[in-house]
């Protein structure tokens, strides 16, 4: 295959893509020139999928609260995995399109393309302040919620925790005092062999009733003491989350960005390339100058250079000048006897440009 079949298939292959895949194409492409291929993967391929991941936690953990009670407690599970996961994948897909268009100008192609790339403009700003939102504010409530949940109870619990043993000792006096008999007999006299164990059980059992209320003070005093340190970790908490979903929010900003502004690098470095590439394809010399010897003398593209042949005879031999040659040294117009020559009538003669130059005795580069 010649090299002008092997340049007009390339070109007609380019003619298969549209202009959108052939943009698509170049800012995806290798080049060997710069690094930002190198950078545009690690980017799409790592940081852009961990930020992803990262903000799709920050909203499961939101949701998996928000959810509870608004729809049936089977649900919320995959509810709350799924909607932050199909966010992402609209962040995704939109973002990198509108970066495309505004970059390579396709929302300049028609009325149409103008429309379709701001409604998507439109969809990637609200998916981005929906996400936003539930990462730096709304999580930061979520997770002072789940802190306090976890780690809070209630105060009656509290006191019952605290006096339980107190309120065993009074329920075994209790039983005591029935075991040991009735205050009176059946006949409604006194019975004086239970008083002096009524009369203890009831000194222990106001002295437990003191000491319950003690208990019940201090319990209650450190209650509330623990509440306040559940209330500053739960900010702490909440603040933490608050950080690490906007954090996560702005790294996949920034990889947007970067990815696209990458993109637009490898696209002009790859068109500038394609460029160069045609001109060169389109100037490349069809054959090679040869002297009778065999010598080949590649042309050069840089300047014109002109090839003046002596005739040897009148049958059409030639005998090309010395290479290479200038316009200040041309071959003598009559040569030492020794040469049987004649000189030409006309020197050098332009020829246009054909397809076969095998016949051609003069020309010109």
């Amino acid at each position: 295959m010649s090299v002008l079949e092997e340049f007009a298939k390339k070109r007609a292959e380019k003619r298969k893509m549209s202009a959108r895949e052939r943009d698509i194409h170049f800012a995806t492409l290798s080049n060997d020139k710069t690094k930002a291929d190198e950078i545009l993967l690690f980017v799409r391929y790592f940081l852009l999928p961990l930020s992803a991941i990262w903000v799709a936690y920050v909203g499961y953990i939101h949701l998996s609260k928000e959810l509870v009670g608004v729809v049936p407690e089977e649900h919320v599970w995959w509810l709350a995995m799924g909607i932050p996961v199909i966010f992402q994948c609209i962040k995704a897909y939109c973002a990198t399109t509108v970066f495309r268009a505004f970059h390579f100008k396709w929302y300049d192609r028609s009325d149409a393309d103008f429309w379709i790339y701001l409604i998507l403009a439109f969809i990637t700003f609200f998916a981005f302040i929906w996400t936003l939102k539930i990462s730096f504010w709304d999580v930061k409530d979520t997770a002072k919620s789940n802190f306090v949940d976890k780690n809070t109870v209630s105060l009656d619990a509290h006191l019952k925790a605290a006096t339980a043993d107190v309120d065993a000792q009074i329920a075994a006096l209790g039983q005591k005092q029935t075991d040991a008999g009735s205050v009176r007999t059946k006949n409604g006299k006194v019975n004086w062999a239970t008083q002096p164990i009524i009369a203890q059980n009831a000194k222990t059992e106001a002295a437990l009733i003191d000491q319950r209320a003690t208990i019940v003070g201090a319990a209650t005093k450190e209650f509330n003491n623990k509440n306040q340190r559940i209330e500053v970790q739960s900010q702490k908490s909440g603040g933490f989350f608050q950080r690490f979903g906007g954090f996560g929010e702005l790294l996949e900003i920034l990889c947007f960005i970067l990815c696209g502004l990458l993109e637009k690098k490898m696209h002009q470095l790859n068109c500038q390339d394609e460029d160069g590439e045609d001109r060169g394809n389109a100037t490349l010399p069809h054959f090679n100058a040869k002297n009778i010897n065999g010598q080949t003398h590649p042309l050069h593209n840089k300047a014109p250079q002109r090839f003046y042949f002596n005739r040897e005879s009148i049958d059409g031999n030639v005998m090309p000048a010395p290479f290479p040659i200038d316009e200040l040294s041309r071959q003598p117009l009559f040569p030492p006897d020794t040469e049987n020559t004649v000189s030409q009538f006309q020197p050098t003669v332009s020829q246009h440009y054909c397809a076969d130059l095998t016949n051609q005795a003069d020309w010109v580069l």
